[in-house]
């Protein structure tokens, strides 16, 4: 993943974006609005949004470019049995989205949330997963709560209830192996399709998530997460896309350090070359 942006002048406090994207066979311009006015946090989201969809788009044309294809259909819906893991930015925006719903549809959304508390509470333990999850045991733990079949409350009739505003990293998730092996996890191949993890870059836009092996928030649990923590100071549109790029610039360098790290390691542990053999 290689990014590169600007930022044109503005039209009154509106300002157009571009970021050069790197996919896989070549850079691709991503244009998107943004604002020198203070945002909450749904608005700068739903910029964000645009930002992966439009990145996804070039990724799967790029991938059918070389013969490839998405296997991901409408009511496939194994990735909504995962552990869903946001950003704080993204759980103050998606709390918004839920803020707004007409009170039937909520309510029964939030019975579903605290079915989905209950069920993750039996097998992790009371409140084990309220704090959110740390990257580096999002792997196990995706694993177990796999186990579990439990649906996402957001899922409605094999579809996504807050699809027009679901999460990043929903948005960037798709598989080019069969549909059916994702309901296989751990044990048939699942491909995923990666193209720079667009939806890592909001991990890096608050306090909450300064750090790479930072803290995400269990969607599932995503009430009780909002019951305990306030929503981020107020900055304008602009300020949060730069602490946006600066994030995924410097989880650029983390990725690549920790790559030649590993190289140079693997290459101190191979054997030493013997003489040559004799004519």
């Amino acid at each position: 993943m290689t990014t590169e942006s600007n930022a044109p002048p503005a039209r009154g406090n509106e300002v157009a974006v571009s970021i050069k994207w790197h996919v896989k066979d070549g850079p691709q311009m991503i244009e998107f609005q943004s604002t020198r006015d203070l945002v909450t946090p749904r608005e700068i989201v739903s910029s964000l949004g645009s930002l992966v969809d439009q990145v996804a788009a070039a990724t799967v044309a790029a991938l059918e470019r070389a013969g490839g294809s998405v296997s991901c259909r409408r009511g496939c819906d194994a990735c909504c049995h995962q552990l869903a893991s946001v950003s704080d930015m993204e759980a103050h925006a998606i709390g918004a989205v839920v803020a707004a719903m007409p009170d039937d549809k909520r309510a029964r959304l939030m019975a579903r949330f605290e079915e989905a508390a209950r069920v993750i509470d039996a097998r992790f333990g009371p409140g084990a997963l309220d704090a959110g999850v740390m990257d580096e045991d999002r792997h196990g733990l995706a694993m177990e709560y796999f186990k579990l079949r439990l649906a996402c409350p957001f899922l409605e009739d094999s579809s996504c209830a807050i699809y027009d505003e679901r999460p990043l990293i929903c948005r960037e998730y798709m598989v080019s192996s069969p549909a059916e092996n994702c309901w296989k996890l751990g044990e048939a191949e699942v491909e995923t399709i990666v193209y720079g993890l667009p939806a890592a870059g909001a991990q890096r836009m608050t306090g909450f998530n300064n750090d790479y092996a930072s803290r995400r928030v269990a969607l599932a649990l995503l009430p009780r997460w909002l019951a305990a923590n306030e929503p981020p100071a107020p900055r304008s549109g602009v300020d949060w896309m730069f602490a946006y790029m600066g994030g995924l610039k410097a989880m650029e360098a983390e990725i690549a350090a920790r790559r030649e790290k590993a190289e140079a390691e693997a290459a101190a542990e191979a054997p030493l070359a013997g003489p040559p053999e004799p004519a």
